[in-house]
């Protein structure tokens, strides 16, 4: 019996837990949101982090991929994440 070991190009993370589909609950989007920046201020995502692509995620995820690609675009104009043809990472938080 063997067992699977993550490639470094594909971290663990802690994305991939269902989103509340309940009446009242926070859009997908923000839920989305708040777990990708709470993870990253947390340290579950340290600087270099490869997130996976929006539609693999949206996949994941069960959600558009209009909705990653949202979550994504907001965390990269905040500073969290930067976006090239690599993919996104994480970058490096200043501390004050």
């Amino acid at each position: 019996m063997t067992t699977a070991i993550p490639c470094a190009a594909e971290p663990l993370l802690p994305l991939d837990a269902p989103l509340a589909r309940t009446p009242g609950a926070p859009s997908l989007q923000r839920q989305l949101l708040r777990r990708v920046r709470d993870a990253i201020l947390g340290g579950a995502m340290p600087a270099g982090t490869r997130l996976p692509g929006t539609r693999a995620l949206a996949e994941t995820l069960g959600v558009s991929r209009n909705t990653t690609a949202a979550v994504y675009e907001q965390l990269v104009a905040e500073g969290f994440l930067q976006s090239d043809r690599r993919g996104t990472r994480v970058v490096g938080l200043s501390r004050p």
